[in-house]
């Protein structure tokens, strides 16, 4: 769909590449999959699970790392799970430190998931990358989501965090309407405001998606991040009818997946950093957002 011409971001510096290093395998429990068919009539917002889906293009934008740090940031809600649904680059799991047999599960579980494992932050984590199943399988039919957690019975998570891959959209169809809020990540520049809103214009497509918060990572600051998310609402509202909501941006960390793989999440090991407080701002703003408001108001007790 060709954009107005009016909508232009300058291009920023390039992103510098890195590979995350491979570091001695994390403490984890596997755990199973199966989730109960639970009667989801009015539930109250704190107990149900609320479902945030991360996505944004291929080229690296960022969305696990945002992911796992909006995961850790909930976690003063209860249990949170991330189902990481990327079936190329299943980064999730890597930087949550899980094992190399889970990371690696789409190339050696021969379509079989990866146990799901709880990782030494307390947070679950679930393999929806290696042939495991529909989204309403994996999460269940109800508005609770439930995993069980080291044999001990089933345990409902507050939140839930799908890392996803825009390829795979058709994957949360059965799960649409349990959806509070789709958090779509871009990167810088040009390049990144046409990858970004091709995301949009897919999730608009293929979902009837109406409503996205939108984070803009590898800022060069908040001011750059703020005019990056206005012409991309401009463009959103105009070519697309879709409503958007600032969660913020994050400035450029170094060798970010290779600190995440050794030492956790950003959010919990260096909980004063600049880029941890702008994620911890942007979970509060998913936690409180109108649509998620709007979701659960009338269903409360």
């Amino acid at each position: 769909m060709p954009l107005p011409a009016a909508i232009e971001l300058a291009a920023s510096e390039p992103r510098a590449a890195s590979e995350p290093r491979a570091v001695p395998e994390s403490r984890a429990v596997p755990e199973s999959h199966d989730s109960p068919n639970v009667k989801s009539d009015r539930v109250g917002r704190w107990e149900r699970t609320n479902l945030f889906v991360v996505t944004g293009g291929d080229s690296g934008p960022g969305k696990s790392t945002v992911a796992i740090n909006l995961a850790h940031a909930f976690m003063s809600t209860g249990t949170v799970g991330v189902f990481d649904a990327d079936p190329k680059v299943p980064n999730a799991r890597f930087y949550m430190g899980t094992p190399s047999w889970n990371y690696l599960s789409p190339l050696t579980g021969e379509g079989r998931a990866a146990p799901t494992v709880r990782v030494d932050s307390g947070v679950v984590v679930v393999d929806c990358a290696g042939g495991g199943g529909r989204a309403d399988e994996l999460l269940g039919r109800g508005e609770s989501v439930y995993v069980d957690v080291n044999g001990n019975g089933r345990e409902r998570l507050s939140c839930a965090v799908i890392d996803l891959a825009i390829g795979r959209t058709a994957w949360l169809a059965p799960i649409l309407d349990r959806i509070g809020l789709f958090v779509v990540v871009a990167r810088p520049g040009w390049d990144g405001f046409s990858e970004a809103f091709a995301v949009l214009a897919r999730l608009k497509r293929d979902l009837g998606v109406k409503e996205v918060g939108l984070m803009v990572n590898m800022a060069p600051d908040n001011d750059y991040a703020a005019r990056f998310f206005s012409k991309t609402r401009v463009a959103a509202e105009r070519l697309l009818s879709m409503e958007m909501h600032f969660l913020g941006g994050m400035t450029y960390e170094d060798n970010l997946g290779s600190e995440q793989r050794e030492r956790g999440s950003i959010v919990r090991s260096r909980p004063d950093a600049v880029f941890a407080l702008m994620l911890r701002e942007a979970a509060s703003k998913a936690l409180g957002s109108e649509w998620l408001e709007a979701r659960n108001g009338d269903l409360r007790e």
